[in-house]
């Protein structure tokens, strides 16, 4: 499926503002399943883009406009190509369990499986560490 995405944010300051400083992860990312095929971003004022990738793989734009402005508007136009997700099994084979309580996938994904803010451990989660009952 085609799919095309007009994204704009639009700042109007009530005085004028010295200069602005920003970044913006409006880029689809490129995975299975999703292929990009244009993307760009038009501000106005102008100002030159940098890029770097985050952690995650994202595509981050920064910019600078060191002049004064009473307005700031940022428009990303993407294209993205995506393919019909594949079904999901009925149940995983064991080794995948066995896989998820790996130190090596608990290490690259501790932001994600360890008791912070509002979450805490449940009764599910001593399955994922091996604790049940045979």
């Amino acid at each position: 499926m085609l799919l095309t995405v007009r994204h704009a944010t639009r700042y109007q300051y009530d005085e004028t503002v010295r200069e602005s400083v920003m970044e913006v992860w409006m880029q689809p990312q490129k995975r299975a399943g999703q292929r990009l095929i244009s993307f760009e971003l038009e501000l106005d004022p102008a100002a030159q883009l940098f890029s770097y990738a985050d952690t995650f793989g994202n595509a981050v734009y920064h910019f600078d406009i060191p002049q004064p402005h009473e307005r700031l508007n940022i428009v990303a136009r993407s294209a993205v190509e995506t393919e019909e997700p594949a079904a999901l099994p009925q149940a995983l084979d064991r080794g995948e369990w066995d896989r998820l309580k790996s130190d090596f996938v608990r290490g690259e994904h501790f932001d994600f499986l360890h008791a912070h803010g509002f979450t805490g451990p449940t009764d599910a989660r001593s399955l994922c560490r091996g604790d049940e009952t045979r």
